[in-house]
Parts: C-alpha cells; sequence; structure tokens
C-alpha cells in the first residue's frame, strides 16, 4: 500500500470520526431544548395532520419538535388578558320552543393592558352540549341572544361558557302569555298636550361606524345592578372612530376634567367636549356632552355645524373600554341636569322611540321593573328593558316616562311589565319617525294577578 493512500484512509475515518461527535453533539442540544420548552410553545398535531387552533409564538418555536396531543375544542380560547364572566340571568323564564333567550352576565374585564384600551370579548357560549352562539362582555357587562330550536325537549336545560360558569334554565311546550290584568276603573291617564318629540339631534358618529346606542346600560339603568344609574347611553366602537357634531352650536368647554368637575368629580370623563345648541327648548338652553374622549379636535369657544369633527372615541376618564359617553343636560350645564338623550336623537329610519310610564299601584314610578315589548303575532322577546332606577335620572318635562326604548321598528307591539310580580299587559302603536306611549299601573292591592 502506498504513502499516499494510506494517507487518505487516515484522512477518511478522522472526518467520519469528527462528524459523529458533531451529530451526537446537536442531538443532545436538541433534547435539552425541549425538554426546557413550556408545554405551549410545542407544535400541536391532530391525527389528520393539521395544526391545532392557534397559539401564542414563543422565540424558540422554530426549533420544537411536533408533539401529538389530544385534540382541543373547537371554540378558542379568550385572550388571558380578560377574566372569565358569570351568568347571571336569562330572559324570558320560562322559555319557550323557537323563543329567543336574552342571557345576561357580568364580567370579561381586563386583567391588564388589552390592546389600546380595548374591553371587548367575546366567549363561546353552550346550549346543554352544543355551542349556539357567544357572550359577547364589553365594560363588565355580558349580554347575548339565543334562538331556541323547535325540537329542544321541555324541562331543564343548562347554558355554558369558558370558565366553567353555567345556569339552568326551563323550558315549557305552552306559551307563557301573560293574562292582561284590568287596571283600575279611572280613566287612563295620557300625556299632556303639550308632550312633543323633540328629535334635535343628528347621530354623533357617522353610519360608517356604529352608531346605534348599546343596550346594555341605557340612560336610567344599573346594567343589571352592576353600575351607578347611567346619565346618558353609549356608542361603542373602536378607538378613534370620529365624533361629529349633532347640530348647530357652540362649544363651551374642551379639555381634560382634571381640575373642573364637568360630571359628579374630577377625573370622569377624561377628555370631554361640552356644546350648548343654537335651539332653547321652552327658553331653556340645551347642553350636549361627549364624555372619554381618545383626542379633541375643537376649542372652547368654537362655533361647530352639524356633521363638524368633534374629536375620537376614547377611553379616557373612568371608562372600561372605547365609547362615546352622550348626555343632554336641559336648562343647565350640570350632571343633575339630565335628560334621556334617546328623546332628541332622530330615531333610525323605519324606527320609533317607545315610552312609557310604568307606575305602582298608588300612581308612583316602578323603579327597576322588568319590562318586555312582543310582537303582535309572535310570542317572542323583541327587547327587554328596566325602568329607571332612581329619581338620580330624571324624566323628560313633559313625557314624565320612566320607561324608553329606542330605535324600535315601527309597527304594533304587545307590552308586558313585571310590577312587583303584578303582570299588565298594554298594546302600542310606533309610526315611523315618532313616539309610541304607553301607561302601565298595577292593580290594587287584592285583586288577583299572575
Amino acid at each position: 500500500m502506498s504513502r499516499r493512500t494510506l494517507d487518505t484512509i487516515v484522512g477518511i475515518g478522522v472526518g467520519l470520526l469528527l462528524l459523529g461527535v458533531l451529530l451526537a453533539a446537536v442531538a443532545g442540544t436538541s433534547a435539552r431544548a425541549r425538554q426546557a420548552l413550556p408545554a405551549s410553545a410545542l407544535v400541536a398535531a391532530t391525527p389528520s395532520g393539521e395544526e391545532a387552533p392557534p397559539r401564542p409564538a414563543t422565540p424558540t418555536e422554530a426549533t420544537a419538535t411536533a408533539t401529538p396531543t389530544p385534540t382541543l375544542p373547537s371554540s378558542p380560547t379568550p385572550t388571558p388578558a380578560f377574566t372569565f364572566p358569570e351568568l347571571t340571568r336569562v330572559r324570558p323564564q320560562p322559555a319557550t320552543r323557537g323563543s329567543t333567550l336574552t342571557v345576561v352576565g357580568r364580567g370579561g374585564l381586563p386583567t391588564g393592558e388589552a390592546g389600546d384600551g380595548a374591553a371587548f370579548v367575546e366567549f363561546p357560549l353552550w346550549l346543554d352540549d352544543q355551542q349556539v352562539g357567544v357572550l359577547s362582555c364589553y365594560a363588565g357587562a355580558c349580554t347575548a341572544s339565543i334562538p331556541l330550536p323547535e325540537e329542544i325537549a321541555p324541562g331543564e336545560h343548562v347554558l355554558r361558557t369558558d370558565g366553567g360558569a353555567t345556569l339552568t334554565f326551563s323550558v315549557t311546550v305552552a306559551t307563557p302569555t301573560p293574562t292582561p290584568i284590568p287596571l283600575p276603573p279611572t280613566p287612563t291617564p295620557v300625556p299632556t298636550p303639550q308632550a312633543t318629540a323633540h328629535f334635535w339631534l343628528e347621530r354623533p358618529i357617522p353610519p360608517s361606524a356604529t352608531n346605534t346606542i348599546a343596550r346594555f346600560y341605557p340612560y336610567g339603568s344599573t346594567g343589571e345592578g352592576q353600575y351607578a344609574p347611567h346619565h346618558g347611553v353609549e356608542f361603542v366602537n373602536p378607538l378613534g372612530t370620529p365624533i361629529i357634531a349633532p347640530a348647530d352650536g357652540t362649544i363651551v368647554f374642551a379639555g381634560r376634567d382634571d381640575t373642573v368637575a364637568v360630571g359628579p368629580t374630577t377625573n370622569f370623563y377624561g377628555n370631554v367636549v361640552v356644546m350648548q345648541l343654537d335651539r332653547q327648548w321652552n327658553g331653556r338652553p340645551i347642553y350636549v356632552l361627549f364624555g372619554h374622549m381618545h383626542d379633541i379636535a375643537v376649542q372652547t369657544g368654537q362655533r361647530v355645524r352639524t356633521g363638524d369633527l368633534l374629536g375620537a372615541v376614547g377611553a379616557s376618564g373612568i371608562a372600561l373600554g372605547p365609547h362615546l359617553h352622550l348626555e343632554v343636560r336641559v336648562g343647565a350645564n350640570f350632571y343633575d341636569t339630565v335628560r334621556n338623550p334617546e328623546l332628541w336623537l332622530k330615531p333610525r329610519p323605519g324606527r320609533g322611540v317607545l315610552v312609557g310610564q310604568i307606575l305602582e299601584a298608588d300612581g308612583t314610578p316602578a323603579r327597576e321593573a322588568l319590562v318586555t315589548v312582543l310582537p303582535m303575532d309572535e310570542d317572542r322577546v323583541a327587547f327587554y328593558e328596566y325602568t329607571y332606577a332612581s329619581e338620580e335620572t330624571p324624566p323628560d318635562d313633559e313625557w314624565q316616562e320612566n320607561l324608553l326604548i329606542g330605535d324600535v321598528p315601527a309597527g304594533t307591539w304587545r307590552v308586558f311589565a313585571d310590577i312587583e310580580g303584578a303582570i299588565v299587559m298594554g298594546v302600542v302603536t310606533i309610526e315611523d319617525g315618532g313616539i309610541g306611549f304607553i301607561r302601565l299601573q298595577a292593580p290594587p292591592q287584592g285583586v288577583p294577578h299572575e
């Protein structure tokens, strides 16, 4: 064997030895890396080979080895930046086949910074073992509308959402239409002849965004007992959505409320604008407040016309998420001179406003009485609302209402009021762009009721 051949054989052997050492080192490093990674960093594969639902990526994910895991639930898990909600109430009860359930809950609040202060989150909602919709939560209030299938069995059923919250409700076959209760033999009062509509305001949010009023926390309500009585209404929109002037007027305040208590205290509305309308009502000035703004595009003393830019939707002050808080103040620019803005905002096309007086047997306003509104030809709840919670949110000077539901489609409706256990029913017709008025009063003691 030649010297040259021997050198070649030795070189190949050394090369193979070094390659083996290198491969062993790489394998050991890869094993240690897999052991150090958390389970969430591993790529989970389903038996079909498809990726499992998306999960947060880690910097080392590209080097992780795929590890088979049990198939995950098909519903997405809400971001850990939010708490899980609880379910508190279902209406109507008992429910009937084919009707629509209104589910109410609380929670879903952010536990930390959640992207520009957003406080929206949706949680999958299951009826028994089938997912039927989502529970939408904003600012701690959660709602869902769930249509019940026609074939659902009578009896007890369970609603469930992420986090383990459950709520049991009943389904019946018969339609639980409340029996109308005869009113006391006195003339039915009606609004005074001077009671007129004063829809002077356009929507303060452009039609390209959400310019409908959020129903979970309307004027005079406590959000199912979670908050103080509400002095205005909410337009829920993403951060930065334009806010526009709803009428002609003059800006009387524009800035932060850290030194001036525009609301009940300082640092309440954050960035806030107040405008005085050019028009007066019965010789009294009208003010419109825009709270929790992200930024402000006007100055104190500036004249504005309908549609002018005032600023943008934000989450400043005590807001838990981005929205516009709108107030209407009559006679003076004070926190306690508010009136329901839905009696000043023009209804959307094809809709009107339901205004009601819901009274105890002695004629006093019923506080936080549940009112449900049903179509004339269907046994399903189309709207439900509670009457004003306290005198802290006064009624309109002429209508003297303690119930208001805005943007109700024009037509004829049945209205049921639960006044301390007495179910009273009436019928109201709402015209396009108009007001439908109803007055319901609990029967005197001794009159039977359901």
